[in-house]
Formats: structure tokens, C-alpha cells, sequence
């Protein structure tokens, strides 16, 4: 496993741990399990041009700082890719919020595609969609966030590895989340600084809980962060619900 020097001082008091051959994706141990965290931080359209983002510190990041904050665009599509995880059950959650005055109820069409690619080139061998909405975030979200201070973790959506695929040893899953503009409106008022992927089993995650640890945990996660080459199976039809 890889302990991220540069991003050691940010994120220590919250056990998280850099995935190998990665640059943003994070294993964070919990008292109760470990969670895959991925942030988001840049490289879809005017993310460098402060007419359209400002770059935001916030002390309630999991990540680093700055944060790309949306002013306004038409144009919008984040993409966030999350390699090597590792199979299983899992909620979907996205970290984000909300200005007071905000434009973006039911602007973003949301998409996330569960990917199986090979080891060695990374080609992309299967893909299925896992969830998409078309207006997004909905009204109820919206008030969610509002009603919270800082960075809210958002339920997306419930996903299992197993429906879809069984790996072979030169194989991995990486999950892909894209938000794009359902309209040309003007959008803003938006901030995302990540998506979480936590184990089903996890029925109490907070926030609060990666500062806990016991000595098992720690134990199992330097045996998962290295990228896992799962033993020989056979391929499971696609299963899309």
C-alpha cells in the first residue's frame, strides 16, 4: 500500500490511505470497515477560469484544498473516475453542497457506470449503468443540503459488484460518475468534493467514525489498498436492474 506523503498532513487525522497507482482515490479506515473515497478537484471544462470557478477553501473537505466552486456556467460535466474497487455491496454517496442562492435544482443529468477494465492496458472489456436521473439534484436533495451546515453526504444510490461481473485475476472495477448539463441555463452555487463508496454493512457510517480505528482494521486495509487480482472465475451475465 501507499501512504500519500503530500497529502499526509490533510487528511492523518482521518486514516486515509492513497490506492496504488491512483492520484485520487483513498481507502479511509473506520471502526467498522473500510470506505473508498475519490475526490474531485478539476479537469472538465473552465475549471481554471475564475469567471466560472472559484477556488474554494473549506475545513469540512475530506480531501485537499482548494475545491473548484461553481459561479456560473451553462456548461457543465465533471467526470470523476474511481479505480480499483474492490468487489462487493456498496452505497453510493456523493459529498457536495449548496450556496444559499444556488441555480441548480433539476439542472444535471447524473450518471454512474460500473466499469470492468484489464490490468495491464486498462481497455475497458464490460460497462454498465448503475443509476442515471435527469434532473438532478432533485428539490428534496436540495433541501437536504441547504439544511445542513457544510458538506453533506448525499445517498445515491445502492450497488453490488456481483450482479454484474466476477473478476479474474487480470481484471478490475472502476466506477465512473459524470455530471452534465440537462440544459443550457445558467447554473451555480455548487461545490462537490467527492464520492464515497461504503460497504453495505456499514448501517451507522459517519463522518466521525474514520477517526476511529482498531488494530484489525489497519491490519486489513494495508492488505487492500494495492490494487487486488482476485482469483480465476467465470464471467456472470450482466444483470441491470
Amino acid at each position: 500500500y501507499v501512504i500519500d506523503k503530500t497529502h499526509a498532513d490533510a487528511v492523518s487525522n482521518r486514516r486515509m490511505y492513497r490506492v496504488k497507482g491512483t492520484s485520487n482515490v483513498f481507502r479511509m479506515i473506520c471502526s467498522d470497515g473500510i470506505i473508498t473515497c475519490a475526490e474531485l478537484r478539476g479537469g472538465w471544462a473552465w475549471t481554471d477560469n475564475s469567471s466560472y470557478y472559484s477556488k474554494d477553501t473549506r475545513e469540512d473537505t475530506l480531501f485537499t484544498n482548494p475545491i473548484p466552486m461553481l459561479r456560473s456556467v451553462c456548461w457543465y460535466d465533471p467526470r470523476l473516475s474511481v479505480k480499483y474497487v474492490e468487489p462487493g455491496n456498496y452505497s453510493v454517496i456523493i459529498r457536495h453542497d449548496l450556496s444559499s442562492d444556488h441555480s441548480m435544482q433539476d439542472q444535471i443529468n447524473l450518471r454512474i457506470s460500473l466499469i470492468v477494465r484489464e490490468h495491464e492496458t486498462h481497455d475497458e472489456i464490460k460497462r454498465i449503468e448503475v443509476f442515471f436521473v435527469d434532473q438532478f439534484p432533485s428539490y428534496k436533495i436540495c433541501q437536504q443540503v441547504k439544511s445542513q451546515a457544510g458538506f453533506v453526504n448525499t445517498h445515491i444510490t445502492n450497488m453490488s459488484t456481483n450482479d454484474f461481473y466476477k473478476l479474474d485475476s487480470k481484471d478490475y472495477f472502476e466506477l465512473y460518475v459524470e455530471w452534465t448539463h440537462n440544459d443550457m441555463n445558467w447554473k451555480d452555487g455548487y461545490i462537490i468534493d467527492g464520492v464515497l463508496l461504503v460497504p453495505s454493512n456499514m448501517k451507522n457510517f459517519t463522518i466521525k467514525q474514520a477517526k476511529k480505528s482498531t488494530v484489525e482494521t489497519r491490519q486489513k486495509v494495508k492488505k487492500s489498498l494495492v490494487p487486488k487480482k482476485v482469483g480465476m472465475g467465470k464471467h456472470t451475465k450482466s444483470t441491470k436492474k
